[in-house]
């Protein structure tokens, strides 16, 4: 009898870490079909005359990050793929709500070994964003508090030390 229990605990164990393990893959699926289509709105407009259209593209598109990270975590590579964390790092790229940058460039930051790979794009966001005369966000003071709470590395690697 005491077999048989344990036997079927066992097997009731075994099914439910294999339902788990289908249902989080549902969900990555999810979350990279919903990635997948961020990039395609994030490039709808783009080059077009018709910048007002991208430009809303581009909030829904934050705004749609921003409810998959709450649902899903940071997109890592393994999660998600390569393309998929650059589709993130081009939305932080092209967006002009400096409040969402910085919250986002923080995730960035305290994801920097998922991000590191993407480095020379996120040097260069950052220097369009926070950095010369046509920075969109401009905030020393802000940089400087970045400087001050990241290690050396991620300063180094992302150029914010340059700023």
């Amino acid at each position: 009898m005491r077999f048989i229990k344990y036997f079927l605990s066992l097997v009731f164990l075994i099914l439910f870490q294999f339902c788990a393990s289908a249902q989080n893959s549902e969900a990555i699926a999810s979350y990279s079909i919903a990635l997948d289509e961020i990039l395609i709105d994030d490039q709808r407009y783009r080059k077009s005359d018709e910048k007002n259209k991208q430009v809303e593209l581009d909030q829904q598109n934050r705004e749609r990050l921003d409810e998959l990270y709450t649902q899903y975590g940071f997109p890592t590579i393994a999660k998600v793929g390569r393309e998929r964390l650059l589709t993130s790092i081009l939305v932080l790229h092209h967006s002009e709500d400096c409040n969402w940058n910085k919250k986002w460039v923080k995730i960035f930051l305290d994801n920097y070994e998922e991000s590191k790979e993407f480095s020379t794009l996120m040097a260069y966001m950052f220097e369009r964003t926070y950095g010369s005369e046509l920075g969109i966000c401009k905030d020393q003071e802000w940089i400087d508090q970045i400087k001050k709470n990241y290690s050396s590395e991620v300063i180094r690697a992302f150029k914010i030390d340059a700023l």
